[in-house]
């Protein structure tokens, strides 16, 4: 609601001139006929923002607007807000802001607890009224032993139990339709869910929707199989197209396919992760789910038979999918909240008719402005949108402040003054994978960008290199290159060291020497303390496991040491063909990587380049498929094992004896920022029916927006825990599937992120738990690869470290 109050007329003649009570009361009058108008009421106020370019006069009778609101029930907070003028006349304009709305929907007592129960506490936790509507009072579950119930005295059990685990997590009101349960097999009974006439419950749930004129419905997914969860959510999306009100958003509640599979043994329930839409962190509200859970003592949760690592995967991360409107594709958001609770009360502008106007609030982030030498960028400030803006350029990040630290001193000050201010923080180098935060509310957040703190130094005897926060792969590269030594990089030169070996790093070399992030010898950071910590194998051993796969969310890495390898040179290079050749180069390519040794690591990608004169003749306008990689072989074991492959005629062949620090070069990554959109997956054998899904997605005559789509090789030391590694120390799966396209354009990106997400669903069949942190453009709950025991490490040392979560890292543990 955007409606502004004023002391005015019909006509909008002032009135009550000299008497500011007067206007304030006149004013909260026409407020409450607004909120009327519009299906509200003064109980779905959050604040009252009293607008006046005359505080003194006008704060004295304040009262007049909070007296009424209590009178009426409101528990909204009085806000008053100079301005330099009002668009209509008079002393004062009431600014209403309201509390969102959530319609839950469900079949089962119990399903708001053991299924959405964190959504609706996570509603309460941001002042949004909440109505539970649930179909039936269970009359068919199984009373829990030693409940000393009866079957018949379920139903009334079941329905107190529904109320009072609502009531712990703050709903407002629970209304029960008075089907009967239908149960999970055999032929439903007369007045079952299962059993009614699907118009009828749709015009009932109708009606639902339009007296509580929700912003969001939240429903369950049904992928456990359950016909009454079908039954209600097909009730609930057919409803959308009969009401008058129709609510801003409405997602499924969903439990995903790789924690049902691992939970049930079958692959064929809960919902693909490929199609979730929404990954909210819930992890703080894990106590109050398990009462509200436990207020259930007629059931036996399902819970109750997981390991705490597996109940940890359930819990700690509501995974949603948005339906209405239908998700356009791009990175999974954290948040279903509506807009205009994602943004903090009281902003320092808003517009009141057609000019601006401030506030008298000081934005908490303004007490950072003297730190690091003065570059902390707010909004409106001229180097603000330069300093937020990652090498990712398509995702936009608007953060309370960026602060660019010059040196450790710098970032410890920031973190304590962001703490104080009661601000969080996110570290940040490069911003390469900043995707997974498009779309986070960041406003009480300070981007901490650490692309001024950089440097190396090399020790050749130890093989090891002192690396600075902020320090590019290509200057570690030529840093230790005269010594005939070199790390587990990247494909790009310009990527930052610390964010990619944090979280994995895939090399050219990882078949034979692991990921990056086993290389890490020590880790300095500043914790959410504010206290520099320098933690490896011997020193603060939890945090430096933690770190290694958890990164930033534990802190701002301000330097790491990594182990090199003695390579000074390399077997590398490129095969290209016309993408006409791809059939046969895809499965050759499938077929040789299971043969070849752990010294060989490549990838395959299927590319698409527009006709752009900068571009060399050879890609300029074409379609082909390319291998590229390195070989820790000597030449004539090098030529053998690429023989097969050669084979097939390449139009080109760049593989020979190179210089280590010119491995850089050969994947081509894109030399400056550049605005992308994509999806991941990692997927076991390269069978039949997977290399025919891929062709049927990029291969000969298809047409697609995507710029290449890479199958890069894993196995090897890839798919080994390291020995004393830390939390991510190998992948799992035999290829990493990544999907990439070009988004210069709001329309590219949309069509770009559907195409990836096309890919990834067509490769689904073959796809296992797990993924490449650093390939990931979206959040993703599970930093270990899979390993559920690691997953559930994480978040406790997580809690242990930064308890009041004021970090926040692109995937939050």
């Amino acid at each position: 609601m955007t409606t502004t109050t004023a002391p005015v007329d019909e006509r909008g003649r002032l009135l009550h001139d000299d008497d500011p009570a007067a206007q304030v009361a006149l004013a909260t009058a026409r407020l409450e006929t607004a909120l009327d108008d519009e299906g509200r009421s003064v109980l779905d106020l959050r604040t009252v923002r009293v607008l006046t370019p005359a505080p003194a006069a006008v704060a004295d009778v304040l009262d007049v607007v909070s007296e009424r609101l209590d009178a009426l029930g409101s528990e909204a907070s009085v806000e008053l807000v100079e301005v330099p003028s009002l668009a209509t006349p008079g002393l004062v304009a009431l600014q209403p802001v309201l509390a969102g709305r959530l319609l839950v929907l469900v079949a089962h007592p119990d399903d708001e607890a053991f299924g959405c129960g964190s959504v609706i506490a996570h509603a309460a936790a941001h002042g949004m009224r909440t109505t539970v509507v649930c179909a039936t009072r269970g009359e068919l579950g199984e009373p829990a032993p030693g409940s000393g119930l009866t079957r018949a005295d379920l139903p009334g059990a079941r329905e107190r139990e529904l109320r009072a685990a609502c009531a712990l997590l703050g709903a407002e009101s629970v209304e029960v339709l008075g089907y009967l349960d239908s149960g999970v097999d055999g032929d439903p009974a007369a007045g079952s869910l299962a059993a009614a006439d699907p118009g009828d419950l749709r015009d009932r749930l109708a009606a639902v929707i339009d007296r509580v004129r929700p912003d969001v419905v939240v429903t369950l997914d049904a992928s456990d199989g359950h016909r009454d969860h079908a039954a209600v959510r097909d009730a609930t999306l057919a409803a959308l197209d009969l009401v008058g009100h129709r609510p801003g958003a409405t997602y499924l509640f969903c439990l995903a396919r790789s924690l049902m599979t691992e939970f049930t043994g079958s692959d064929h329930l809960g919902t693909p992760d490929a199609d979730l839409t929404a990954l909210v962190d819930v992890a703080d509200l894990l106590d109050l789910r398990w009462r509200a859970i436990r207020a259930h003592a007629s059931q036996v949760p399902p819970f109750d038979a997981m390991s705490p690592a597996l109940q940890h995967g359930f819990l700690a991360v509501d995974r949603l999918r948005r339906v209405d409107p239908v998700w356009e594709g791009g990175p999974v958001a954290t948040s279903w909240l509506p807009p205009h609770l994602t943004t903090v009360s009281g902003d320092t502008h808003h517009t009141e008719g057609t000019s601006m106007t401030t506030t008298t609030s000081t934005l908490p982030a303004e007490s950072l402005r003297h730190l690091c030498g003065g570059a902390v960028h707010l909004p409106g400030d001229p180097a603000y949108d330069s300093a937020r803006t990652p090498w990712n350029v398509a995702v936009d990040l608007r953060p309370a402040a960026v602060a660019l630290p010059r040196d450790v001193d710098d970032v410890v000050a920031v973190v304590r003054a962001a703490a104080a201010a009661g601000l969080r923080i996110a570290p940040q180098s490069t911003g390469h994978g900043a995707a997974p935060m498009a779309g986070t509310d960041l406003s009480d957040v300070v981007l901490v960008k650490l692309v001024g703190l950089t440097g190396v130094s090399v020790d050749a005897e130890r093989r090891t290199a002192r690396v600075v926060g902020g320090t590019l792969w290509q200057d570690v590269v030529a840093a230790t290159a005269p010594h005939g030594l070199t790390a587990l990089h990247g494909s790009a030169g310009d990527v930052a060291v610390a964010g990619y070996a944090l979280n994995g790093g895939l090399s050219f070399y990882g078949r034979r020497h692991g990921l990056a992030a086993s290389s890490i010898r020590a880790v300095e950071v500043v914790t959410a303390a504010g206290e520099l910590v320098r933690a490896d194998a011997d020193h603060h051993a939890d945090l430096f496991w933690a770190l290694r796969g958890g990164g930033g969310n534990f802190g701002v890495v301000v330097a790491i040491e990594i182990g090199l390898l003695p390579i000074a040179d390399v077997v590398a290079g490129m095969l290209l063909w016309d993408r006409e050749r791809a059939p046969e180069v895809v499965r050759a390519w499938a077929e040789w990587t299971r043969e070849v040794p752990e010294s060989v690591t490549t990838s395959l990608r299927v590319m698409s380049f527009p006709p752009l004169p900068e571009l060399p003749p050879f890609l300029s306008g074409r379609q082909l498929v390319v291998v590229d990689g390195a070989l820790l072989e000597d030449d004539e074991r090098a030529a053998e094992l690429l023989a097969p492959l050669r084979a097939l005629a390449p139009e080109m062949d760049t593989f020979a004896r190179i210089p280590a620090a010119d491995l850089l070069a050969v994947h081509m990554d894109p030399p400056a920022p550049t605005p992308s959109v994509g999806d991941h997956c990692v997927i076991g054998r390269l069978e039949e029916g997977a290399v025919e899904a891929l062709l049927a997605e990029v291969g000969p005559g298809t047409a697609t927006p995507l710029m290449f789509a890479e199958l890069r090789h894993l196995g090897g030391a890839l798919g080994r825990p390291a020995q004393g590694g830390g939390a991510v120390s190998s992948v799992p799966g035999d290829y990493a599937v990544l999907a990439l396209a070009i988004a210069a354009t709001p329309e590219m990106g949309a069509a770009g992120a559907a195409a990836a997400q096309r890919l990834v669903a067509a490769l689904a069949p073959w796809a296992v738990p797990g993924r490449v942190l650093t390939f990931t453009e979206r959040t993703v709950e599970d930093h270990a690869g899979g390993h559920l025991a690691a997953t559930a490490r994480l978040a406790e040392l997580r809690a242990t470290h930064d308890p009041e979560r004021r970090l926040v890292a692109s995937h939050r543990v």
